[in-house]
């Protein structure tokens, strides 16, 4: 209900879950992954909660006051 106060534990799982989802994209590039283009659990599982973690941490940082 106050995202002004999640914003610094959001920018922690955030940083972590973008270096996590980095690497998975660094296999599916260098093929390393199961399936050519990584599998569904690497997209789903991995990269999309990466990336709405990090959109959600840009969210409540907007609603932070210096």
């Amino acid at each position: 209900w106050r995202p002004a106060q999640g914003a610094g534990v959001l920018a922690v799982a955030a940083t972590f879950m973008a270096g996590h989802g980095i690497g998975h994209l660094v296999d599916i590039a260098e093929g390393c992954a199961a399936a050519p283009g990584g599998t569904v659990t690497d997209w789903l599982g991995v990269i999309f909660p990466g990336v709405v973690t990090a959109a959600l941490c840009g969210w409540s940082l907007r609603f932070r006051q210096t």
